[in-house]
This record gives structure tokens, sequence and C-alpha cells, in this order.
């Protein structure tokens, strides 16, 4: 990286030496020609625009000021990398800093930077105080040492900085339209689930197909995993397992599985074989991913049931992308049993009759989904890409 920015002679520097807290006040915001609001709500991590925003009409009681220009920080769970740089007027939480640069030393546009970079939030979230919500007080973030470049060379970097970010937001607009794509095509593709079951079990597709209304269970076998329990835990032959929350969509997390024991009728029962669909039974309801290659001894809890394909001819793909078309349309919302907590139980998801084109065809939809569900990850990588190296680009750039 040194090609891009040089390392540099910085001057030893407190936060608050170089950093002012702002402390302008409204006490009527209205009154005053504010229009806008902004909570920690508004603000996304890692993201230095303001995306969102409230109206002062719908009633809040801040009186925080802020300007364009000014750097809004996140104080309370500043885990969450919450920093945006303002740029309009308006009012804010008493949970955001309003900072600015207050010296020569410091150019403005390189203070948002300092306040995403990783020492800043190593040291911000060792002295951040609390159970529950931590905050950070600004007597210890005033405190906050570092080294600072010259102007000409803090230039140069904010320069290069605002280079990257700006590749960045680009990215991330790519990411916004390829995640929008999906969700329409599901609509588009399986907007005749949200209707009626026809007489003869048929319905007529736009497309010029006919899709056959069938039974889950009559494509799979349908199997919920083991009950988690005190004695499982505590027993012997333990083996890895998998919950709910290690279920994403289209994908599993697979660090630090817990453990219970598994005896040999239950590793059958329970066992997991490349290509099975497992789907949440509780919290986000039918949430699913497909058991890939390459793991072996994992089994799985009561919290999960396990889709295994009865025939060739049964698609665990196209019956992922498809559950994820009901969830967002509510058909699983009505299957389901519980008040706030819902549950998906095995006989309600077994009886859902849903209609289905041939195999040939969930091939074709299938092409489809998964090339805009790459277009949407490729994006991902490549903003996971680009946040690293303004990180890197920075540590190099203030590093002496």
């Amino acid at each position: 990286m040194t090609d891009i920015i040089k390392r540099t002679n910085g001057t030893k520097v407190a936060f608050g030496d170089v950093v002012r807290l702002c402390k302008e006040r409204s006490k009527d915001p209205e009154a005053d020609g504010f229009e806008r609001y902004i909570g920690l709500e508004h603000l996304e991590p890692s993201d230095l625009k303001v995306r969102s925003w409230g109206d002062l009409s719908d009633g809040v009681t801040f009186t925080n000021v802020f300007r364009p220009g000014q750097v809004l920080f996140g104080k309370r769970r500043a885990y969450q990398r919450k920093v945006a740089v303002a740029d309009f007027n308006g009012v804010c939480s008493g949970d955001i800093y309003v900072l600015e640069s207050k010296s020569e030393q410091l150019l403005p546009e390189l203070l948002p930077f300092i306040c995403q970079s990783e020492p800043f939030y190593d040291y911000v979230i060792r002295m951040s105080q609390g159970g529950l919500s931590p905050r950070v007080n600004w007597k210890a973030l005033e405190k906050y040492e570092f080294a600072l470049p010259p102007l000409e060379d803090q230039r140069r970097i904010a320069n290069v900085l605002q280079a990257v970010v700006k590749t960045l937001n680009c990215t991330q607009q790519i990411s916004t339209a390829a995640a929008t794509a999906y969700l329409a095509a599901l609509k588009d593709f399986f907007y005749c689930a949200t209707g009626s079951e026809p007489a003869d079990g048929t319905t007529s597709i736009a497309r010029g197909s006919k899709w056959k209304w069938r039974r889950v269970d009559e494509m799979f076998s349908l199997q919920l995993g083991k009950m988690s329990s005190k004695k499982a835990r505590e027993g012997k032959e333990h083996a890895k397992y998998i919950k709910n929350n290690n279920v994403l969509w289209g994908e599993f997390s697979l660090d630090d599985l817990p453990m219970m024991s598994f005896n040999k009728r239950e590793r059958e029962k329970f066992s997991l074989e490349p290509g099975d669909l497992l789907v949440c039974e509780g919290g986000e309801i039918g949430r699913a991913a497909i058991w890939p290659e390459g793991h072996e001894d994992i089994y799985y809890q009561k919290a999960l049931h396990r889709l295994r394909p009865k025939t060739a001819e049964t698609s665990t793909k196209f019956f992922m992308h498809y559950l994820r078309a009901c969830s967002a349309n509510g058909i699983l919302n009505r299957i389901a049993t519980g008040g706030t907590i819902l549950h998906l139980p095995q006989e309600r998801l077994a009886e859902l009759r849903l209609p289905f084109p041939s195999f040939s065809e969930q091939g074709k939809l299938i092409e489809i989904l998964e090339a805009l569900q790459q277009a949407l990850e490729k994006s991902r990588r490549r903003s996971d890409h680009l946040n690293s190296l303004k990180n890197q680009l920075f540590i190099e750039g203030m590093t002496p």
C-alpha cells in the first residue's frame, strides 16, 4: 500500500486537543427553522453518509443541533460503529456526539475517518461503561491519543479515502439493486401461491406453463431434530449440533457449535446429508439453507426441520427460494402457531399445499434466482474488500 499512501511523520495529539464537542442547542427546533432529526436508528454501521432521518413534525424532544460538515458519532453502543457526516441542518439524539475540527492542525475532511478507524474504536469500546447499553463519555474520548500527520499529508490521505468511499457507495447501491431484483423475482415467480387452489389442482401461469398444487410432504420427508436438554448436554457420546441461529438464508454459520450426546440410534435419525434442506421452526420461521458437503458428525436440534427429497426430481434449491417467497408474502405466518413468538409445526409445514412447476422449469427459475444472488454476493464481497482497504490505507497513512 505504500505506493498509494506513504507513511508520514505524525505529531502525537490528544483527540480533545484537535476536536471540539459541539454543544449548540435549540429550545424550540421547529420555531428555529429545523425540519429534520436524526436518532441512532438513522445511522448505518460503517456508512459515513446520512441516508435516513425523521420529520420533526412527528414530535421528538431532541435539542442537540448539528450543521453540515459536522461529524455525528454514536456514543451509545459504540461497537455498532455508527459515524456519519451531516449534510443538512437538524437536531439529533443525546446519544450522538456532534464533533468538528477545532484546530488548524486537523483537516476537517479527515475527522470522520479518524472516528471510523480501528484504533479509535478499540479505544472507544474499551472505555465504554454500562451493561446492556454501554456509553463512552467525552472526558474519556478527548484523551484518546494518535499520531497526526502534517496538513499536506492529511489532505492526501483524505483524498484517497474519499475516493474509496465513493467507490464503496456505488458498490452498495449495486448491492441494494441486486437485493431488490431478487425479491422482485420471488414475487413474480411465486405470486400464484397467494391465491386459492383451483378445483382441478392446477394453476395456469402467465408464462404459459401450468403449476400443479402439491403438499410439501408429497415431495419431502420431514424430521425435526433432537430436543436439547440438560441431560443431553451432560450425557456421553457428544457430538456437535446446529441450532436455529446457525441457519441463515441460503447459508450456515458453523463457528463454535454446541455439543450434546447422540447415541447410535439418534445419530441415524438426526443425521445430515449433503442436499438436506434445514428449515427454522421458530425465530424467523421458514429461514432455510441446504446442507453442504464436507461436514461429518454434525447433527441438529428440534428447532429445525430437516427436509430430504423423496425423488431425484425434487429440488431442495427450488423449495429454499420458494420458502423465502412464502416468508415474504405472509404464507408461513398464516400457517404458524403461537402469539408473539411464532412457530412452524411439522404437521403444518407437511400439510402446506403450494403450486409447483415441472422439474425442468424449476431448474430454469433456479438459474435466474441464483444469478441474482451471485450478483448480490459479489457486490457484498466487494464492499467488504473496500471497507478493509479503507481501514488499511488509513492505518498506513497515519502510522509514523
